[in-house]
């Protein structure tokens, strides 16, 4: 099946990879790669989009709302109607990726929700399976969400991904893109929902109270919003991402752990505190709700980078090396060993380590991997 499948490895919560057009085998990669996110003149999602939401397993009323209310925060309502920092002006960094290439952003809203209790397919799916939920929505303009329950097992969850955004084959008809966001709450909330539920690795600091008071739908929001960022900006593995094309970095996962501004390693961030829940977020959304929700690669827009350009000389290029771990299991050490010091707060070590399959790794630092001098996040809170 083809597909450009996003691939959500464990920076303890959402740290993601995008897939390249078949299911994403993550191999040995060290090249030297610029250290911005680029256009690459494919194909990207534009004008009025209906996030179709397709509940596979049990999903309690209050869990859809989460998630529905969360859909509807993005751009389907006033962004003056919403507290400040808000889901809308998160959303808003994504927009500005159009401003580099000729097409206008996306405006979504929520399409239709689909009801699948019954577990038509079983209680343990494969690809091919998603693929085939994903085709009961509205191919065409929309995004196919399914959502899996806590009590179902997908290929690769928890072992490789938490999350996964797609496409279906080349057909007459077109093609339509589609998310996978699977419930961790059960099977690997350290590994998924961190920072709302305790490490599997790395520094053990209390977990963060959840804002809506559900691990596992807390943790779905963060990895949505990923995917979301992922398959609008680059739906067809041709769009905007950072790194080679067979294993790109995309909007919302090349600062992968990153809620706030100062994260490191078993640490998300500066944070909102809700005074009456002790919640850690930092988007307010539709109906009072509040979210936690990754920091995005602010993008570079072109007449920023003239504008600079002709100011100073640019400076060298750092290597970047993009070394990966086929397991899908890392560590809070993926930014090093220990916490960055002070005078090196913003600094980021995109250095990966690759393994066989059969075998667990942790991140470390190598000696010839770069500091990377700045990432380029953008700070909700």
């Amino acid at each position: 099946m083809e597909s450009s499948s996003i691939l959500l490895l464990f920076f303890l919560s959402s740290f993601l990879f995008q897939s390249s057009l078949s299911a994403r085998k993550l191999t040995a990669l060290v090249d030297k790669q610029p250290l911005t996110i680029t256009y690459h003149k494919g194909t990207l999602l534009s004008g009025p989009i209906s996030l179709n939401l397709i509940w596979y397993g049990n999903f309690t009323a209050s869990q859809r709302a989460v998630i529905s209310d969360f859909v509807a925060s993005l751009s389907g309502d006033d962004p003056t109607q919403q507290k400040q920092p808000s889901v809308s002006s998160w959303w808003k960094m994504t927009a500005k990726y159009y401003f580099n290439s000729k097409v206008a952003p996306p405006q979504l809203t929520v399409g239709d929700q689909i009801l699948e209790e019954s577990y038509s397919l079983g209680k343990s799916l494969k690809n091919v399976d998603l693929a085939t939920l994903a085709a009961k929505g509205l191919k065409r303009p929309a995004i196919n969400v399914v959502l899996t329950a806590a009590d179902v097992a997908v290929e690769g969850f928890c072992m490789s991904r938490c999350a996964t955004h797609a496409s279906s084959p080349r057909s007459n008809s077109g093609r339509f893109a589609y998310i996978w966001v699977g419930n961790s709450a059960a099977q690997c909330p350290g590994l998924c929902a961190w920072p709302f539920h305790q490490p599997v690795y790395g520094p053990q600091n209390p977990p963060l109270v959840a804002p809506n008071g559900d691990v596992g739908v807390d943790g779905i929001v963060m990895n949505l919003a990923s995917m979301v960022a992922g398959a609008v900006t680059n739906p067809f593995g041709d769009g905007f991402f950072m790194g080679p094309a067979t294993a790109p970095l995309e909007a919302a996962t090349a600062c992968p752990g990153v809620y706030g501004k100062g994260a490191y390693p078993g640490y998300a961030g500066e944070l909102l505190v809700d005074p009456t829940t002790g919640a850690s977020y930092n988007a307010n959304g539709a109906h009072g709700r509040e979210y936690l929700l990754p920091e995005g690669w602010k993008p570079r827009e072109k007449k920023e980078e003239n504008e600079e350009n002709s100011s100073r000389p640019a400076p060298p290029r750092p290597s970047l090396e993009f070394c990966r771990t086929t397991t899908g299991v890392l560590s809070h050490h993926y930014w090093g060993s220990v916490a960055p010091p002070p005078d090196h707060q913003g600094t980021l070590e995109f250095c990966r380590t690759t393994t066989r399959p059969s075998r667990t790794t942790r991140c470390h630092p190598k000696p010839e991997c770069p500091l990377m001098p700045k990432c380029h996040c953008q700070t909700t809170a």
